[in-house]
């Protein structure tokens, strides 16, 4: 049976957790034998994706307003399914069709309930929140990233538990691959997009705080802009932190974040809101002590393994950042990097997608 691998929001220069989670589901079902077919946008095809026979491109029509390319991507991927074979369609795009998905076997990806929170996408947060209860009710299955936004689509959006698989986020294997001997010059990293649930100001303010404390260090954020880069800079220039804090704005590749997470000692993320958190995984296969917001889906990530802070409070984001830095002296990031390997490899965690394709085929 073939699988219809759907993302018209993917795209090959941007690493989203979407992106990544697209790219290594293709990758394992492929090296479990799957017929796999890619299912996205002109221009977009994965640089691992060697064969383009598996790839089936529909047009962007970027010179359209976004919600007319929604309606046409709408209608062609109706088209679409209407005509295909039975299959088992794994998709994150919405609108959908459940008539044309209706012969097939559907699962929704849904990586957060962000739309029903503060940190919205869109214009018109209302109608779209609305729009995806609708849709994602009609799903067959919806598969999402953590027991965290499982429970949040079951209060907000009353689907049903049963309905929805928790299958976790993974690790790319060359974030296993660090050296204990790597020299750590960088005190403090954080990786994510420069927007308001990030939570950038908090955490400059909260650095801030160090520096009155007498504390000395350097600390780098790493990210596109999606907001509040401007703001981030300006803040650091008010507070006169040039020289302890460094704004990255370049799009790194895969190596360079790996060789950055290995010359960091504490990883630090005080986002506000969630669906899983990658980058926190990612930290710890790479050795780093974690500090991070208090918050219900970090709690199921990092367990007992993170130093937790209110995000809301720089001085408990201090006081957090504190308590990593008396503990980083010591720590065992053998034992950070095992935490990794145990619960968070793909091939692990997706192997129960593998198990429940094959009692459909």
């Amino acid at each position: 049976m073939t699988i219809f691998l759907v993302s018209l929001y993917y795209k090959i220069n941007e690493r989203t957790g979407a992106n990544i989670r697209f790219d290594e589901t293709a990758k394992f079902l492929i090296s479990k034998g799957w017929d796999v077919k890619l299912i996205i946008l002109e221009g977009e095809a994965p640089i691992w994706c060697v064969e383009k026979g598996n790839i089936i491109f529909f047009k962007k029509y970027s010179n359209l307003p976004g919600a007319i390319r929604r309606v046409f991507h709408f209608l062609q991927l109706s088209l679409f399914f209407l005509r295909a074979p039975q299959s088992i369609i794994i998709n994150d795009f919405l609108p959908f069709s459940s008539f044309a998905f209706k012969k097939h076997f559907h699962f929704q990806i849904i990586h957060d309930v962000r739309n029903f929170t503060l940190f919205h996408r869109g214009k018109v947060p209302l109608f779209n929140s609305k729009m995806q209860v609708r849709q994602w009710q009609k799903a067959q299955r919806i598969i999402t990233v953590s027991n965290y936004t499982r429970s949040e689509l079951n209060n907000l959006c009353q689907i049903p538990l049963s309905q929805i698989l928790v299958i976790y986020n993974g690790i790319n294997q060359n974030y296993l691959d660090f050296s204990s001997e790597v020299k750590r010059d960088l005190d403090f990293l954080f990786i994510g997009v420069f927007e308001y649930r990030k939570n950038h100001k908090n955490l400059v303010i909260a650095l801030s705080i160090l520096k009155q404390k007498g504390y000395s260090f350097k600390a780098e954020c790493v990210g596109r802009d999606q907001g509040t880069l401007k703001d981030t800079i300006d803040l650091v220039a008010k507070l006169e932190m040039e020289d302890m804090i460094f704004i990255n704005n370049t799009v790194l590749s895969e190596n360079e974040l790996i060789q950055k997470y290995n010359q960091s000692k504490i990883f630090v993320s005080p986002s506000l809101y969630e669906g899983f958190g990658i980058p926190l995984i990612e930290a710890f296969a790479s050795g780093c002590t974690v500090a991070c917001s208090d918050i219900t889906v970090f709690r199921e990530v990092c367990n007992d393994n993170a130093f937790y802070f209110d995000p809301e409070s720089p001085e408990d984001i201090a006081r957090g950042l504190i308590h990593a830095i008396e503990k980083d002296s010591k720590a065992n990031r053998s034992q950070y990097l095992s935490y990794a390997k145990k619960n968070f490899q793909w091939e692990s965690t997706l192997s129960k997608m593998d198990e429940i394709f094959k009692s459909l085929s």
